[in-house]
């Protein structure tokens, strides 16, 4: 670092991201350009000696043209890790050398005045002493505070000569195939990467075009591409915020290596003229982790557009295999991953559903007929995630209180509290009446410091907790206990439901006195999850990691079925 020395991460990545855009053009007019020179010299209209040598030297071009697109990709490459290495922080030699300097003088003055008070304090008499020694001991504090500054500076520095460092050798490739493209001019050093226009030789001897150079250079073209991809791939920031360059170069080269996304759905949002939607879409899946990635895409290719300016709650039907959304929602917060979440949490359904129709020939989807090896479903993990959730409130209850309970007093207070919440149907509306002090003390308590963890920590687990308590914790659970919609009354989503004397809907107990659950609850689980795992929103991430073990290896296991790696 000099004091000339500047670097703005926000302006370098702008000047990226244009340059990108900029290649991105000339890729397009190379295509065209070898495309235009394919077909001229593909013609066989005109038969003569000099125009086979013409085509002969024609060929030439579309090796030049080859070797220009590579040292493009090269370059997008070496932008993409350019843009990546720079950090988030302006960093300014002058700014940062002062800085660094005056903390290092005013450490070296510090210390000499902390040596010159420890001095007069040793030979003067014991009240001056007092005060030399405290003063030596203020000095010496600075003189700490001063290298602690010093070192912050220093490391600025070092930061900056590490990415000077890290980065020296970016855009060299890219320039070595350019090299094969000039005669007779001057190649720039590695500070320039400026370049003159090219002069093209054409001479079918010229040693630059040796069979094993066209090979390296074919290679290099290949690799310099998988190179790219890789390093997208291994990106952490949201895709939806890449350029369309970026989106466009890696879904193309995606779409030559696996499962690429197809079917009504998205062929209609492209007809629709969603093009930017379609490319988000495209790209948020494409980046995903296995195995969610194939668990989606193998199994949504049939699933339909019902609507794409549906009014009313988004939906999955699965007797018509369709989803219907507002696709206008797509932009309710701009371009972000978590404006997909519905999107994807719809066709996780799809997915879930389609999967059981195709490989189990049941229309019972795989979230909720998957039986791991303890001979348990989805659902019952998610279920007892609650219960247990609840049983340990109520003993952290008892804990806090000090209550004084017998092991068959503090069993009973466990279960009572349980199947208060666990068989309440609708808490907004029919919360459960309970006479006992104690138990309503300790429902009451429990209740709350639930809802009040699901605020801070659950996530969109609150939509399960909420499915197993008749949401009793009233948020927002992302699913209502209770569905209408226009003139149609659909009835209880949670939990099953009969028609009583005066013809309302009223939910199902068994003879034991328990509520009946619809079992939607790991159908929910399974499309929220899967959502979280391809959008990163962190409403559906923060759910998922709320949950247990037992529920996370369960729905990783389904995933892994659908995806055909389990």
């Amino acid at each position: 670092m000099t004091e000339l020395s500047y670097l703005d991460p926000t302006a370098i990545s702008a000047q990226c991201t244009l340059m990108r855009e900029k290649i991105a053009r000339d890729q397009e007019a190379l295509d065209v350009a070898y495309l235009a020179v394919s077909n001229f010299v593909s013609k066989d209209e005109l038969k003569s000696e000099t125009f086979s040598v013409l085509k002969s030297n024609m060929d030439q071009y579309l090796n030049f043209i080859g070797y220009l697109k590579a040292a493009n990709q090269c370059d997008v490459r070496d932008l993409g890790i350019l843009t990546t290495s720079v950090g988030n922080e302006v960093l300014d030699g002058k700014v940062i050398l002062k800085n660094k300097k005056d903390a290092w003088d005013s450490k070296v003055k510090n210390e000499e005045l902390a040596e010159s008070y420890s001095e007069k304090a040793a030979s003067s008499n014991a009240i001056e002493a007092i005060y030399y020694s405290a003063m030596a001991t203020y000095h010496s504090m600075l003189a700490n505070h001063d290298y602690s500054n010093y070192l912050y500076w220093k490391g600025k520095e070092e930061r900056y000569d590490e990415i000077e460092d890290s980065t020296k050798g970016l855009f060299d490739e890219g320039f070595a195939i350019r090299s094969l493209c000039m005669v007779g001019g001057t190649y720039p050093g590695l500070g320039g990467k400026t370049f003159t226009k090219p002069g093209l030789d054409f001479n079918i001897n010229n040693p630059n075009f040796s069979e094993d150079t066209y090979y390296r250079l074919t290679t290099l073209y290949r690799e310099s591409g998988d190179a790219y991809f890789d390093a997208l791939s291994a990106r952490n920031d949201d895709p939806t915020q890449w350029s369309k360059a970026e989106k466009d170069f890696y879904i193309a080269e995606y779409e030559k290596r696996g499962q690429p996304l197809t079917g009504d759905v998205i062929n209609s949002l492209r007809d629709a003229g969603y093009d930017e939607d379609v490319r988000n879409i495209k790209v948020l899946i494409y980046t995903t982790e296995e195995p969610y990635r194939s668990a989606f895409l193998e199994n949504v290719m049939f699933t339909k557009l019902g609507d794409m300016h549906y009014k009313g709650t988004a939906y999955y039907s699965s007797s018509e295999n369709a989803i219907y959304l507002n696709v206008d929602e797509f932009h309710f917060l701009g371009t972000r991953a978590s404006n997909y979440r519905t999107f994807f949490h719809e066709m996780s359904h799809a997915a879930d559903h389609n999967y059981s129709n195709s490989k189990n020939n049941s229309n019972v989807p795989i979230s909720k007929s998957y039986v791991d090896k303890n001979g348990k479903t989805f659902g019952d993990y998610i279920k007892a995630d609650v219960e247990n959730t609840i049983r340990a409130e109520v003993d952290e209850y008892i804990e806090k209180k000090n209550i004084n309970l017998t092991a068959e007093e503090k069993k009973k207070l466990e279960d009572d509290v349980t199947h208060l919440l666990m068989n309440t149907a609708d808490y907004k509306n029919n919360p459960p009446k309970i006479d006992d002090a104690l138990t309503k003390k300790c429902y009451k308590s429990v209740r709350l410091s639930i809802e009040m963890d699901l605020i801070v920590n659950g996530g969109i687990a609150r939509d399960m907790y909420g499915g197993y308590t008749g949401n009793s914790f009233p948020l927002d659970s992302g699913h209502y206990v209770y569905y209408t919609e226009k003139d149609l009354d659909f009835g209880y989503y949670w939990v099953e439901q009969t028609t009583d004397s005066n013809g309302n809907k009223v939910p199902v107990y068994d003879e034991n006195g328990n509520i009946v659950y619809s079992n939607q609850q790991p159908v929910e689980c399974f499309a929220e999850c899967m959502a979280g795992m391809i959008t990163d929103d962190w409403e559906d991430v923060k759910g998922y990691n709320y949950y247990s073990e037992d529920v996370q290896n369960t729905f990783n296991d389904i995933a892994s079925e659908m995806a055909g790696t389990n």
